[in-house]
């Protein structure tokens, strides 16, 4: 819930909460947007890859099961530019020979996105919110996606006290595919209004969206 809250403070658009936070309207609404910043709880299995899956809210309308799998996210045809993957393990996987590692990350790259920001191990709620924040504002500076993910987790050890500068609260985030920036708006700008672009958030319990313009290059 504080990434929900802390994102929200900066970034301007609609929110759904609740059981509207489930799999059939993220299916729904996820091939509309430009970014794609999912904050929930990934779930790997690491022997078959095909049955990890993103958690979803349960609506109770039996359309879903609201475990959006693997091979789900691979049909799902996307447009965005950019995906967030705030959930653990969600770069994690199987090495496969001609593929490199399948993970949860991977699949959003076959679903059409050519950027992905995953983790590579079970992420700390305070660390991810911090870096994850950070991210967005170098993005907005105009720094590349690998830069603005470099500099956030720099500007965060620098800041962490004790025992939370250890890299097992901050190292887990990766960047991979393109890493050409891309706009992202304050809260207060109306710019976000024109373009068409979007940006679409999620976390467990609660799914909302925040509207973006598409990638500057």
């Amino acid at each position: 819930v504080e990434e929900v809250n802390l994102l929200q403070e900066y970034f301007g658009g609609a929110f759904y909460n609740g059981k509207a936070a489930n799999e059939r309207k993220f299916k729904e609404e996820a091939p509309k947007y430009g970014i794609l910043h999912l904050a929930m709880h990934g779930i790997v299995d690491a022997e078959n890859p095909e049955f990890s899956s993103m958690v979803f809210t349960e609506d109770g309308s039996g359309l879903e099961d609201n475990f959006l799998h693997s091979n789900e996210i691979k049909q799902l045809n996307l447009q965005a530019n950019l995906v967030v993957l705030s959930a653990c393990e969600t770069g994690f996987g199987k090495y496969q020979h001609g593929e490199g590692v399948v993970s949860l990350g991977r699949s959003f790259m076959y679903a059409g996105a050519p950027s992905v920001v995953m983790t590579l191990w079970k992420i700390n709620d305070y660390s991810s919110i911090l870096i994850t924040k950070l991210f967005y504002e170098n993005l907005q500076k105009g720094l590349s996606k690998d830069e603005a993910l470099q500099k956030a987790k720099q500007t965060y050890v620098q800041d962490a006290l004790g025992g939370l500068s250890h890299p097992a609260f901050w190292a887990a985030f990766v960047q991979l595919g393109d890493y050409k920036p891309i706009h992202v708006a304050n809260k207060s700008s109306m710019v976000w209004f024109v373009g068409g672009g979007f940006v679409l958030l999620f976390l467990l319990g609660t799914l909302y969206f925040i509207k973006k313009k598409k990638e500057v290059v």
